[in-house]
């Protein structure tokens, strides 16, 4: 039957080969995102207890918002342990959010992803710790565990363990080394310190009621215990904070979170460990989609060539070829080709694996092929077998009595036709309309005035510009080709802390963002003042007066807000309004944001407008002046608005990927439709040529053989055009500033979609009218 199966595509070649390319283009596609999602899927799961671990996250309430955090604050994770009983285990993690050098030696390196957890962060998740005890290693106060490749770079093959290390003007004794952070794993990390150096740093606070908040996690006896942990946590939060607070206005609420949903499926407003679970849907969505498209041209193309194979298993059957063996036949032709198909997908895959690396920005390939292997076999045998059975109970409608052996063919129905391409169109104009829209709201979300100057703007951070900012930022703007230079804790556009603030003529505390600057912000970053003035010259100067935003006064219903006052901890005076600008992501609506001049001992932040020109000669003067005032401090840059582009890298390479694959959608249905016209042809020869010696011209006949298709393609439209501007209304809601969904969009998708298929198939009927009609009676 093997031999048989491949004498079958030798004589049905053409066919056979577009069946083949498509399908091999189809499982491509469709193994890789479907490997992605798999892998996108797999976050958390390796950890032991992964079921009956919970992340604690917060909904705090004030008077004019409402927010949803991952994070609570210190005091409450060992009183949720101490005081619920259903809570076997709970571990703190806080992310270090700013680079630094590890020393050791002579040899340093800049460590990212550094993170602070409680002691026993080995022994609640699963990561595997290589040397050193998981009970211990981070017991002490000067402790220090690395990962394998952070060893590796700083000693080689030398033992780590024991050694002496150096990290932001602090000793630390290295007591642990843990295997690489899977892949997989929502909590990355190069380096992890114990939780008590943050807590009992003397600049931090940590109360009930602020102060520095932490990932807390909790391990149930049961992850079946959830619901009720979760109904003891209202009074555990009276008690601790909701008691005092009531009548401020401030409520907060606790809940737990499964880890499995955190990666793709949470609900908190904001976490940078988080992917969006709408965006990898739409991808599997996809992924299914070409398969599907990619198997309906299978199908159509097996049945019209079936048509043609009707004289040979009726003279089979003639023969005593069972019932049962056909269907075999079917199902090996049907295995061989789809395995054929799975090995060549497999080889591209391998090949391309680096481009898709780099498409993805994750090794998912590798991670993930050798664990599914064996899926993807078994989704083959499957998918193989169910096309064969179609084919088969197909073969029994088409199959006529041995009495007709005569008709050695049936006609293939054009109707089939209509229907493949009303169904292929109507998937091409949503996923064109779409990959426009995404497009569209990318290049608003890129080119939106954010409110300030982020051009020509480099920023470089660390902790130690705080103690020397006045004498950095003279001498910085004493360099020729530098504009003007400001140091602040937080940065615009990127991050901004939270506070609780007393309006004037409130008697509740309200949450409001804080930026932290110099004199000098305001001019760096070309802010506009609608009322009042800046901050006045010297670090200490101005210290109780706040500048407002403009969001803030309209949220407050301050028509003159220069002069009103807030309170915290003391009163603060209204110096000044400033035009809105953008403190977070595009994403999000501009909240009220208040700008003062305290902590400046705390600022991390130092952002440098330069002349255009000679950057780069201006940069290392500056790095030669930051070394000189600064020995000790690696100099990093990065410019502003290269920062602004890689907070879109997410949407930017889902808008490749969904262009990318949009494209090769069309390429398979263009090519299926290719496949069934030229069925349709070939059942239509001796129409042609009758038509052709009746004095039909080239021009009739094309229109003759185009007309029903034209007519299902607009049927295709009307059925695609809601479709696509619900999906794509649907995922604009995500962005608080948005691009409007115009009508052109839609008639441009229908158009393409349109002038692709007519190229399509007038270009075989053309060749099919411009037979010789002789030629295609006699074929007849």
């Amino acid at each position: 039957m093997i031999k048989s199966a491949f004498y079958s595509f030798k004589n049905f070649k053409i066919y056979s080969f577009i069946n083949l390319f498509g399908l091999v283009l189809g499982l491509s596609c469709s193994m890789v995102i479907i490997l992605y999602v798999s892998f996108e899927y797999s976050f958390d799961s390796f950890h032991k207890d992964k079921d009956r671990i919970f992340r604690v996250n917060e909904i705090a309430t004030s008077p004019k918002a409402r927010n949803i955090s991952p994070s609570i604050r210190m005091p409450y994770g060992p009183a949720l342990k101490n005081e619920i009983s259903e809570i076997e285990e709970v571990v703190r993690i806080r992310n270090n959010w700013h680079e630094n050098t590890l020393k050791y030696g002579d040899k340093e390196l800049t460590l990212e992803n550094v993170i602070f957890a409680d002691s026993n962060l080995f022994e609640f998740f699963s990561f595997d710790i290589i040397q050193g005890q998981p009970k211990q290693v981070l017991a002490g106060k000067n402790s220090i565990v690395l990962t394998q490749k952070v060893s590796e770079r700083l000693f080689g093959k030398e033992n780590a363990l024991g050694n002496l290390v150096e990290y932001d003007n602090n000793s630390y004794i290295i007591t642990g080394i843990v295997a690489d952070i899977p892949l997989n794993s929502h909590i990355q990390f190069n380096a992890v310190f114990p939780m008590e150096i943050l807590i009992h740093s003397p600049d931090v606070y940590v109360g009930w009621d602020g102060g520095i908040s932490a990932h807390t996690f909790v391990k149930l006896y049961s992850g079946h215990l959830q619901s009720k942990v979760e109904a003891r946590l209202p009074d555990f939060l009276w008690e601790k904070i909701n008691k005092k607070d009531e009548d401020s206005g401030f409520f907060s609420e606790f809940y737990l979170e499964p880890l499995a949903q955190i990666h793709l499926f949470s609900d908190v407003d904001w976490d940078s460990n988080g992917k969006d679970g709408k965006q990898v849907l739409l991808l599997l969505f996809i992924g299914v989609l070409i398969l599907l498209i990619a198997i309906i041209n299978y199908l159509f193309i097996s049945s019209g060539v079936l048509s043609l194979r009707l004289k040979e298993f009726r003279i089979k059957h003639y023969f005593g070829y069972e019932e049962s063996g056909i269907a075999k036949q079917f199902f090996i032709e049907s295995f061989l080709l789809f395995m054929i198909a799975a090995v060549l997908s497999a080889m591209i895959i391998y090949v391309l694996r680096n481009p898709i690396f780099q498409l993805f920005q994750t090794d998912f390939i590798s991670f993930q092929l050798k664990e599914n292997i064996f899926m993807l076999i078994m989704a083959i045998i499957v998918i193989s077998s169910i096309t064969a059975f179609i084919q088969f109970v197909n073969y029994k409608k088409k199959i006529i009595s041995i009495d007709e052996i005569s008709s050695f063919s049936t006609p293939f129905r054009s109707r089939r036709l209509n229907y493949i391409s009303a169904f292929q169109f109507c998937i091409s104009i949503v996923l064109i309309s779409s990959i426009l829209i995404v497009n569209k709201q990318l290049n608003y979300a890129l080119h939106k005035d954010l409110g300030f100057k982020a051009e020509h703007v480099i920023n470089i951070s660390h902790g130690s510009i705080g103690a020397k900012q006045g004498m950095l930022i003279d001498e910085i703007k004493k360099i020729p080709g530098v504009v003007n230079a400001s140091a602040s804790f937080g940065i615009p556009g990127l991050e901004t802390t939270a506070n609780g603030y007393q309006p004037e003529g409130s008697e509740q505390y309200q949450m409001f963002n804080a930026l932290y600057v110099d004199d000098n912000f305001f001019n760096t970053f070309k802010l506009e003042l609608l009322e009042g003035r800046n901050f006045r010259e010297g670090l200490n100067s101005d210290t109780k007066k706040f500048i407002i935003n403009e969001t803030l006064a309209k949220q407050m219903n301050w028509e003159n807000a220069v002069g009103k006052s807030m309170f915290r901890n003391s009163n603060y005076e209204i110096i000044g309004v400033v035009k809105d600008f953008h403190v977070g992501l595009i994403y999000s609506k501009i909240p009220p944001l208040i700008i003062s001049k305290e902590w400046a001992d705390s600022f991390y932040s130092l952002s440098i407008a330069l002349m255009p020109g000679e950057t780069q000669k201006t940069i290392n003067e500056i790095e030669t002046l930051w070394y000189s005032v600064l020995p000790d401090v690696p100099f990093h840059y990065s410019f502003m608005n290269t920062k602004f582009e890689s907070l879109y890298a997410e949407i930017k390479r889902t808008a490749t990927i969904l262009f990318l694959f949009t494209c090769i959608s069309i390429l398979i249905s263009m090519l299926g439709l290719f496949g069934v016209t030229f069925l349709l042809m070939n059942s239509k020869v001796k129409e042609i040529g009758i038509r052709k010696v009746n004095g039909a011209t080239v021009f009739e006949m094309v229109k003759m053989l185009n007309y029903n298709f034209i007519k299902w393609v607009l049927i295709a439209f009307v059925i695609a055009v809601p479709i696509a501007w619900y999906a794509m209304n649907t995922w604009l809601q995500n962005f608080a500033y948005k691009a409007e969904i115009n009508w052109w969009v839609f008639a441009f998708a229908g158009m393409m979609a349109f002038l692709i298929g007519i190229i399509t198939i007038s270009w075989q009927t053309f060749l099919a009218a411009r037979r010789n009609p002789i030629e295609a009676l006699r074929y007849e």
